[in-house]
């Protein structure tokens, strides 16, 4: 977990040859073909076009594995993040053969995240991206609920990628949220990616570190100001979404957001970051 940790939070590359040579250690397959995995998944994820390779070269290592460990459930997961790796390097082809391998295999619940993160990734590759938003999507809402903090910031930033072609807001605003996480939880490689990309539709992420870290209000869009002040005010999810004529799933989004970029909480420490904001209150307090 350390040296898997050390890929968001530091030398990606240093982490990855660092599990490398640990798995390389590791005398039993069911384990070793873990190492291989992730490190098959960071260099698709952040090695570029000239990785290809080297990706495979690990994913292959860790398929020896898994047929030696004979595991069922490391075999079906192992297909998931092989379909992952191929979407990334353009073989979508084979990315879906992996995908239905892995329905094959007998994906456990816990994997179904993967499964979903994967096929918006190849629709993603195949040009597909009105399909592929929601499936990255709901990944992203799923990984959220279920604890997986990193995975969720893994999928935003794909999911941002897509959305900037049809809406460049939203994909501006959800870099900025995995921006404000990703330096909460010290994840600095991903931070550099949202970063990366804020810069490359326009934002200039130097100057708003200067005047704005997270816990700022200046972090927020405009959308999500109007969103932050109608919750401080207390008005419920349903209140904004008629209020604004959005849908309620759109309002939960910004929330969410909102919440993240003050470094709130919750709805009542939201309201106490934003001085002058009404006393009214809902009489239950909604999830965010």
């Amino acid at each position: 977990m350390p040296l898997e940790l050390g890929i968001v939070r530091g030398d990606w590359q240093a982490g990855a040859r660092a599990l490398a040579a640990e798995g390389q250690m590791e005398p039993d397959p069911h384990y070793r073909l873990a190492y291989e995995q992730i490190v098959a998944v960071a260099i698709a994820r952040l090695g570029g076009p000239g990785s290809t390779n080297a990706a495979l070269a690990h994913m292959v290592a860790a398929e020896r594995d898994a047929a030696e460990a004979a595991c069922p459930r490391c075999t079906g997961e192992l297909q998931l993040r092989r379909a992952e790796v191929l979407a990334r390097i353009g073989d979508v082809a084979r990315a879906r053969e992996a995908l239905e391998a892995s329905r094959g295999a007998g994906v456990l619940q816990e994997h179904h995240v993967l499964s979903l993160f994967a096929e918006g990734l190849i629709a993603a590759a195949e040009g597909d991206l009105d399909r592929s938003a929601p499936l990255l999507s709901e990944a992203a809402r799923i990984a959220e609920e279920v604890g997986q903090r990193i995975e969720a910031l893994w999928i935003r930033l794909d999911l941002a990628r897509v959305l900037r072609q049809s809406d460049p807001g939203s994909a501006r605003s959800m870099l900025d949220e995995v921006d404000v996480t990703a330096k909460r939880f010290g994840a600095t490689t991903l931070q550099g990616l949202a970063e990366q990309g804020l810069r490359s539709l326009g934002t200039r992420t130097w100057r708003r570190s200067r005047v704005a870290g997270a816990g700022s209000r200046e972090l927020l869009t405009p959308r999500e100001r109007e969103v932050a002040r109608l919750v401080a005010d207390g008005s419920t999810n349903s209140e904004i979404a008629e209020r604004l004529f959005l849908s309620r799933k759109t309002v939960e989004r910004h929330v969410s957001n909102v919440l993240a970029k003050l470094g709130a909480r919750n709805r009542t420490e939201l309201a106490a970051r934003l001085p002058g904001a009404s006393k009214r209150r809902p009489s239950v307090t909604p999830a965010p």
